[in-house]
């Protein structure tokens, strides 16, 4: 309410004190008719208008709108109401679109729209109002379908009077505005059927309207209800504002005229704490007194809508020029406007008006030489004239002219009045200083040292630089600041002074020659604090005559230009300066606070002279735009503690919050605590605000992440201490990470209030960086386990290669056994067999040596059975010897054998070849035992077969050796026929023997046919390759 009161006080100088911030279209809001505004859980404020729906944070509108292509968006631009639920739900009522609700887990939109011939929809799609009962459930009042109860749960409408008469029902289809009571009586204002009073227990409904006289409003058109602390509703209608009391259902009109007498239709009103109204009729606004019914008119223009937010800033759509916000805060620094010391004076110099030649007036008073004296009386000066000296008081003026024509002094240019500490005057110009004695009320002058006694201090070398201050110590001692000759300490009754100057050697020294203040320190007198044009403050010990301390920008000051310096009662030095005012403590050495334009300052930039202290301690300080004025106890910092919340995320820059809530967020941001990033969202900016309205532009943020920053980031940093920021301009308020590791990092950020006070509490965010798939602990291991598998495949592979060797020279050494079993046998069962013949043979010799016949006989046979182990013996050289293992080799043996044999017996032989590659071979023991089956093959066809022919075909193909041997002998009966049958067992033992196959057909009188199949082998297999 105190607000509220203060706007009151505001509104009359709004224009010259700016104390409204303007938002319109420029500053992002979607459009300048603003209809509605309201405040959710978090802090947010949002703001209906004509052209959609708009979330500020103090810094930037996000703006939502309907799109025809997404039916998750507004269902129209159209706002008309507001309301945040119970449960924090913001529902959105619209003109032609129905009721909406913002789902913040989605950043999307619900509507609710009439359905003709369908009661549970909503009556019509023009909302006028909306409140929430307790149970959470809306009553939603509708431009043409009067109002119906909306089940939240159920998501479905039922009309609220159907149990009413017709006649009712009719009046009540056009609700302008509700006030639920007691969560049971509803009170209804409509568009032309006034005041209805409805019992939702009882189910019963009174109607108040302007045929009942007292009992009913003046007229039927109602725009607001509103009830006071007292119980007494105030009912805006078209004639006014109109009293009601419930208990005695007695309405009185207050009415509101504009200049021609015409009654002001009434908006809204507000209780004040004293007791008064703050009234909005509809081109007019101001405090009322309904008692003694007076209206002090503020007219500012046409406001729509007022709200109040958590922070304490109030809100006022004015018509078709965005909205307004007031601050209470800014009339802390009472700003005026006008010439310094002459609005200061103001009362002063009209009432020497008239003792005065000429006009007083800021163009023909010298500003810079007015003064005051502890009991009132005013000093100035007049180009041309000389001083005068004036006590409003006694009415009582004396004039001085400039100098002293005696001695040839004379004031001419720009004099200064100073006051001392005794209350002595003093006038000071380019060399000279003169004190004013009260009781002869003469002057005493003091020329300062010449310029050829102190050369090197001149500016021009032909006067002294301005004195621009002048402060009197307990030992009577003066010190002055000058304007380019740094500080100078004089001493009146010895005429004797000290300069004291800037030397770049030494540290002890002055920062600066230009002193523009000096000012004691409020706990010892022999510390002098000076203000210089440059180099920041500086603290001057008169015991030691040196600079003890100093501070500028680099330690901590918002500005190194100081004009003025006042102490509070505290102690605490007030200091004016081109960054506004700030506040440092003498005993710490720090800047307490900082204030500027957003404060409510006449301006950053302050200026030179224009600063002074009454007898209350009111402290005034003069600038470029007007002065301020205040109590240094009322600028006590806020101790608001504004919620600290997370306004956007953006990866790679793109923002997954607005418009729409998009992955990896699954809610909105306000409820989101956690975040899981993807290995290649890697840059990641956090937007932040603190939710103080007074000045965001003040407010200060810093933030780390836990696991990344090891210390607090001040995200607008500048040198010096904690104040708000001395920049205008909106301050750094995100924070941009890359490149991060895999891993889980918490984000903390604080924010101050307006006034740079921190907040207690900060708000985080865990953010967890997964690591790409060959990071991961299932890959590491995957990888582990692959490596581990690789080696023992290596060292498998190894070894199996090694057991492979071993066991191919194993069976070589086998096969090297066995064939030497092979030769062994062969030469035991074949060779032996024809020496034993020989043997024999030789025995019947010797026994028939007497028959020649039988001895040639047995020569014959033995020499028989000599060709016969001969042949043997080549046999088994050729299928031992290396140098026939190929195919070509082995079948070109066994072709000439073929032709050898049969051309012995008479039989026609006919052979083919087909020679595979080079690279397959014949093993020994293959050799051997397909030589075998030819062999049996052949002296089967000689001995049984009665065959004149023989086809014999070798084929190397597929890494195989097909032997095909068939005659046009005989054949026999497979069936029948046993003589063969140990030898075919033979052939095919012998093939299964080198793994491969024999097969012999047959058939009586067709002839018989043997195929022998054996296997090849590559030569890089080859056991001597």
């Amino acid at each position: 309410m105190r607000i509220v009161f203060l706007l009151c006080m505001a509104i009359s100088c709004a224009k010259s004190q700016q104390l409204f911030e303007r938002y319109t279209v420029e500053q992002g809001l979607s459009q300048n008719l603003v209809l509605c505004m309201a405040e959710d859980q978090y802090g947010f404020l949002w703001f209906g208008t004509k052209d959609g729906l708009n979330r500020f944070d103090g810094y930037t509108f996000n703006t939502y709108r309907s799109n025809l292509n997404d039916q998750f968006s507004l269902s129209s631009n159209y706002i008309t109401t507001l309301l945040i639920d119970h449960r924090g739900n913001l529902w959105i009522g619209t003109a032609g679109g129905g009721l909406n609700k913002f789902n913040e887990e989605t950043g999307t939109f619900n509507s609710w729209r009439h359905r003709d011939h369908d009661s549970g929809t909503l009556p019509s799609d023009y909302i006028a109002d909306i409140v929430c009962t307790g149970n959470g459930n809306l009553l939603v009042a509708t431009q043409g379908g009067g109002i119906a109860s909306f089940d939240t749960a159920q998501q479905s409408f039922r009309p609220l009077f159907s149990e009413l008469s017709a006649h009712a029902q009719n009046e009540l289809k056009a609700p302008q505005c509700m006030y639920l009571e007691n969560d049971s009586i509803l009170w209804i204002g409509t568009r032309d059927a006034g005041l209805w009073r409805y019992d939702m227990h009882r189910g019963t409904i009174e109607q108040y309207s302007a045929r009942m006289g007292v009992h009913g409003p003046s007229n039927n058109r109602i725009k607001n209800i509103y009830k006071d602390r007292r119980g007494v509703f105030w009912i805006c209608t078209e004639n006014g504002i109109e009293e009601f009391d419930p208990k005695t259902t007695t309405f009185s009109l207050h009415r509101f005229s504009d200049g021609e007498g015409n009654p002001q239709p009434g908006i809204s009103i507000s209780e004040l704490p004293d007791g008064n109204y703050f009234v909005n009729v509809w081109t007019d606004q101001g405090i009322y007194d309904p008692q003694r019914r007076r209206f002090r008119s503020m007219k500012f223009g046409v406001i729509n809508h007022t709200f109040r937010d958590r922070s304490g800033m109030l809100w006022l759509s004015e018509s078709g020029r965005g909205v307004l916000k007031y601050n209470p805060i800014l009339e802390r620094f009472h700003r005026r406007s006008g010439a310094f010391a002459f609005e200061l004076f103001k009362d002063d110099f009209e009432a020497a008006a008239k003792h005065l030649p000429f006009h007083p007036s800021p163009e023909t008073i010298d500003l810079t030489t007015v003064a005051q004296e502890s009991d009132g009386t005013l000093w100035f000066f007049k180009k041309g004239y000389g001083y005068y000296r004036y006590n409003r008081r006694t009415d009582m003026l004396n004039f001085f002219p400039a100098g002293d024509s005696v001695r040839g002094i004379r004031f001419q240019f720009l004099p200064r009045t100073f006051i001392d500490r005794d209350n002595t005057v003093w006038i000071t110009e380019s060399t000279i200083l003169a004190r004013y004695n009260a009781r002869s009320q003469t002057f005493t002058y003091f020329s300062l040292p010449s310029y050829t006694k102190y050369p090197e201090l001149l500016r021009n070398k032909t006067e002294y630089p301005p004195i621009t201050t002048l402060f009197k110590d307990s030992l009577g001692f003066l010190w002055l600041g000058t304007s380019g000759m740094g500080l100078v300490r004089f001493n009146p009754d010895a005429k004797a002074i000290t300069i004291y100057q800037r030397n770049e050697n030494t540290p002890i020294t002055l920062t600066n020659n230009f002193i523009l203040t000096i000012h004691p320190d409020p706990s010892d007198p022999s510390i002098l604090w000076l203000g210089t044009d440059g180099g920041g403050l500086n603290r001057f010990d008169t015991k030691t005559e040196t600079v003890t301390h100093y501070f500028t920008t680099t330690e901590g000051l918002p500005n190194n230009v100081i004009y003025g310096i006042l102490s509070d009662k505290h102690g605490r030095l007030w200091m004016s300066s081109n960054a506004g005012l700030f506040v440092f403590d003498p005993v710490t050495m720090k800047v307490l606070n900082h204030y500027d334009v957003n404060d409510g300052l006449q301006s950053n930039e302050f200026n030179r002279y224009q600063f002074w202290k009454d007898e209350t301690g009111k402290l005034y300080f003069g600038g470029i735009n007007g002065w301020n004025s205040f109590y240094p106890e009322d600028i006590e910092p806020r101790t608001y503690q504004p919620p600290i919340v997370l306004t956007d995320l953006r990866i790679f820059n793109v923002s997954i919050v607005y418009p729409r809530i998009a992955p990896p967020l699954t809610t909105s941001l306000a409820k989101t605590d956690r975040i899981v990033l993807q290995p290649n969202q890697n840059m990641i900016t956090i937007e932040f605000a603190s939710l103080d309205y007074a000045a965001p532009k003040k407010i200060r943020y810093k933030y780390f992440l836990e696991g990344f920053d090891d210390h607090w980031i001040d995200a607008n940093p500048f040198p010096g201490e904690s104040f708000a920021t001395k920049n205008p301009k909106d301050p750094i308020r995100t924070a941009t990470y890359t490149n991060l590791d895999p891993g889980e990092y918490i984000f903390h950020v604080k924010g101050t209030n307006s006034d740079g006070m921190w907040n207690d509490s900060e708000r985080t965010l865990t953010i967890i960086v997964l690591p790409p798939f060959w990071k991961t602990t299932w890959f590491r291991v995957v990888s582990l386990v692959a490596v581990f598998l690789l080696v023992g495949g290596v060292v498998r592979a190894i070894e199996m290669r090694k057991i492979k060797e071993r066991t191919r020279r194993l069976e070589q050494e086998t096969a090297v056994e066995r064939e030497r079993l092979r030769i062994s046998k062969d030469m035991h069962d074949d060779i032996g067999s024809r020496l034993t013949q020989i043997e024999l043979l030789s025995t019947l010799t010797r026994r028939n040596m007497k028959d020649a016949k039988k001895v040639e006989k047995s020569l014959e046979e033995i020499s028989a059975a000599a060709d016969d182990i001969v042949t043997s013996f080549d046999e088994i050289v050729w299928a031992v010897n290396p140098r026939y293992d190929t195919v070509a080799d082995v079948m070109d043996y066994l072709s000439q054998y073929v032709s050898s044999y049969l051309g012995r017996t008479g039989i026609e032989s006919h052979v083919s070849l087909s020679t595979p590659p080079s690279t397959e071979y014949v093993s020994a023991e293959t050799r051997h035992n397909i030589f075998m089956v030819l062999k049996e093959s052949l002296n089967n066809i000689v001995k049984y077969a009665s065959a004149t022919e023989v086809w014999v075909q070798f084929l190397g193909f597929e890494n195989q050796l097909t032997m095909t041997v068939q005659d046009n002998g005989v054949g026999f009966d497979m069936n029948v026929e046993k003589k063969f049958s140990e030898g075919l067992t033979n052939m095919r033992k012998r093939m299964e023997d080198v793994g491969g196959t024999c097969v012999v057909e047959s058939t009586p009188g067709r002839g018989t046919t043997v195929t022998a199949v054996v296997p090849l082998r590559n030569s890089k297999n080859h056991p001597n390759g």
